[in-house]
């Protein structure tokens, strides 16, 4: 159980950043523009890595870079489009219908990587429980969109 305590409060912190930042960069965005706004959240995120890995000695591990598959450098795109389409998303649709929509696809994505072994995860079968806590983040989002 201890060695759950960790990650969990780490997920705890990526939950609490992921809920504001799209928040702050929408407020960014109102001043700046959409594009100028993901830029600048970008920029900071890049600048806070770049002082981690100057201060921890973790460059050292770009070494390695030559052995990771290409593919999964579509990573970074990943990340422009998460912070461009957030900061959108959250100011035609607010904060809370936003998130519910990405994490019921989050799940939906994650559980069918997971079930057929896409990206080198392990294989999860779908059961009909992980089917139904689907069905009850769609339900919610639905439930969400109707409150508004």
């Amino acid at each position: 159980m201890v060695a759950y305590v960790l990650p969990v409060f780490a997920a705890i912190i990526c939950g609490i950043s992921l809920a504001l930042q799209p928040i702050f960069n929408n407020n960014v965005s109102k001043s700046v523009g959409l594009f100028n706004a993901a830029f600048i959240s970008i920029l900071v995120s890049l600048t806070i890595v770049i002082v981690f890995c100057l201060f921890t000695d973790r460059f050292q591990g770009l070494s390695n870079f030559g052995e990771v598959n290409k593919i999964y450098l579509v990573a970074g795109v990943f990340g422009a489009m998460i912070v461009a389409l957030m900061i959108y998303a959250v100011s035609k649709l607010g904060a809370a219908l936003t998130y519910s929509v990405i994490i019921a696809t989050q799940m939906t994505v994650a559980t069918l990587c997971a079930h057929f072994g896409f990206f080198n995860q392990t294989q999860e079968s779908i059961s009909v429980v992980r089917v139904i806590g689907i069905i009850c983040l769609i339900v919610g989002v639905l439930l969400i969109k109707i409150s508004k």
